[in-house]
């Protein structure tokens, strides 16, 4: 089944909105609505899901299907088991990823309306009272949440959806992107650095136009350059409850971290992942240029 939506495009630069589509099996594309045939561009995501291996995510499927298959050690392995044991591994990722949905959800609600206006579920109570500590350190003034960024041109054409979106002391901008993973992984940089790069443009191509739809674009009123774009990656930290063992408990949910240390951030050097993110964008359209001969 494919889902269509219409996300509002950050700061209004070129367009309200563009149109997301989500296809049945997850893959995701923008259209650009705004432009002349409106064009069609991949997300972020889908370019690095489907361009990089995701070694983290290799190792613990492996790992869960190993004790799966522990579990059923001397027994013959029938369809029915095998099945039973790789599902087990699709239902955890699953519940793993509603769990950071939720979370997402909450943290949007939390940026535009305010904690007394939000009722938040005690399972992500924890995460929330790292989130404030996190906003204490960075008073910056909160712009927006899930809005679409997108750069098309000759080069490339891309699109994709922030988390949030804030000014700092000196009108320039910094894109976060939340994260409940089990750690900060190169592939969450790179996608930051896509989407650092995909607002910087917008952001130049408004300036150059006088397109600013009442919005300042400027670092100050004295400069005429664009304001400039950061990104971070903040990881909220979590994990399975243990047992009386000490093992991992999966047939729980994962708890979030509470306390001093229960969240990390990492800035995006945009200097050093933008060309990286380039490398994989070239990548992921290497396929539509090789042409197969069949003898």
């Amino acid at each position: 089944m494919v889902t269509k939506a219409d996300i509002p495009v950050a700061l209004g630069i070129g367009s309200e909105t563009i149109t997301q589509v989500t296809g049945p099996r997850g893959g995701r594309k923008y259209v650009l609505t705004h432009m002349n045939g409106a064009p069609e561009a991949p997300s972020v995501t889908t370019i690095t899901d489907g361009t990089l291996r995701n070694f983290g995510l290799e190792y613990w499927r492996a790992g869960h299907i190993r004790r799966g298959l522990s579990e059923v050690e001397g027994e013959v392995l029938t369809t029915q088991s095998s099945n039973k044991i790789i599902g087990a591994a699709n239902e955890e990722a699953n519940r793993s990823a509603l769990l950071g949905s939720e979370l997402h959800t909450v943290l949007s609600l939390l940026l535009e309306e305010g904690s007394s206006n939000v009722s938040i579920p005690v399972h992500l109570q924890p995460a929330i009272r790292s989130f404030i500590r996190w906003r204490q350190q960075h008073s910056w003034e909160f712009v927006a949440s899930e809005v679409a960024v997108y750069k098309h041109d000759r080069a490339c054409s891309y699109a994709g959806t922030i988390d949030a979106l804030f000014k700092d002391e000196w009108g320039d901008y910094i894109l976060v992107d939340w994260k409940s993973s089990s750690g900060i992984y190169d592939s969450h940089l790179l996608q930051v650095a896509g989407y650092v790069s995909a607002l910087q443009s917008m952001l130049n191509m408004s300036l150059n136009t006088g397109n600013t739809n009442g919005t300042h674009f400027v670092a100050d009123d004295e400069r005429t350059v664009p304001a400039l774009v950061r990104g971070m990656v903040v990881r909220f930290k979590n994990s399975y409850p243990l047992t009386p063992e000490g093992e991992k408990d999966r047939t729980q949910d994962k708890v979030f971290e509470d306390g001093y240390g229960s969240l990390e951030y990492a800035w995006v050097d945009q200097k050093h992942w933008e060309p990286f993110w380039y490398a994989v964008y070239g990548l992921s359209q290497a396929e539509h240029r090789i042409d197969l001969i069949d003898l």
